[in-house]
């Protein structure tokens, strides 16, 4: 019997990475995925598997490269080589913290810099594993990124969001160019709206089936970079 195809979620939390591991995980693959508090990803396993999906979890700090290593590592241990990693990461957090929305001049180089670590320089950390861990599946590696439209909308409020996502915009272009002639398919969906369980459009389920058409997306000359929506 052929083993199960594994994705890894790297950024979880409840909204689009919790729509994607569901999706995946209903067509029978194994998912790992990752947070930086363990005790959101208790919740989730126990989630994911009373719907028979085969979980593993690692506390996983994308801004640090060793927990990056470590924490893929061992969700590999436990399920296997990846056939698709989707790198959730941003740094949007509520106002009246470091990374909520905030006027320009209140944006200091400390600040600036933790947006950057999270979003640019985690997603390098996360591309760079991937390369070397993405198993073929159907002849193809696949490498999500989820992006923002804030990336190519800037907004006043939030320049350190903006910036930080508009470095994961071009780092994840570079990989789709330079790894498409080694069969990895590297790919940014672009969200530009609120997501709720409740919207009509920018549901997780919704968006999750964007990731799925991606994935599908099995030769080459039909392969997307980015999907704005």
């Amino acid at each position: 019997m052929a083993s199960k195809p594994v994705i890894f979620v790297v950024g979880y939390g409840p909204g689009i990475s919790d729509g994607v591991a569901e999706h995946f995980g209903a067509k029978g693959f194994k998912v790992g995925i990752s947070a930086r508090t363990e005790s959101k990803l208790a919740a989730a396993a126990k989630k994911l598997s009373s719907q028979g999906i085969d979980v593993a979890t690692a506390v996983i700090d994308v801004a640090e490269n060793d927990s990056v290593v470590q924490g893929l590592g061992k969700l590999e241990s436990e399920l296997g080589a990846p056939n698709v990693l989707v790198c959730n990461v941003g740094s949007n957090g509520p106002p009246g913290t470091d990374l909520g929305p905030k006027p320009l001049e209140e944006i200091t180089p400390e600040i600036f810099e933790k947006h950057w670590r999270i979003s640019g320089l985690g997603a390098l950390h996360v591309a760079r594993w991937a390369v070397d861990h993405l198993k073929p599946l159907d002849g193809k590696r696949t490498l999500l990124f989820t992006g923002g439209g804030l990336a190519k909308d800037p907004r006043p409020n939030h320049a350190g969001l903006a910036s930080s996502k508009a470095a994961m915009r071009n780092l994840s272009r570079v990989y789709y160019e330079v790894h498409k002639p080694n069969g990895l398919h590297v790919g940014l969906v672009t969200v530009r709206g609120f997501v709720t369980p409740e919207s009509e459009k920018h549901s997780p389920k919704l968006i999750a089936e964007l990731y799925w058409k991606l994935y599908e997306e099995k030769e080459p000359e039909s392969w997307t970079w980015e999907i704005d929506y």
